[in-house]
């Protein structure tokens, strides 16, 4: 008997828990977003 393979990995049930807006907000608060060069945060 095998296990099933999980569709989702632990960092992305971990990441799921995070609310969207969250990150947005504190990358401004803590100034992440003007350090950032290839992506938005």
């Amino acid at each position: 008997m095998k296990p099933a393979k999980h569709q989702y990995t632990i960092l992305k049930q971990i990441c799921n828990h995070i609310p969207a807006h969250l990150v947005p907000k504190l990358s401004r608060s803590f100034g992440v977003d003007k350090k950032a060069r290839s992506f938005s945060p």
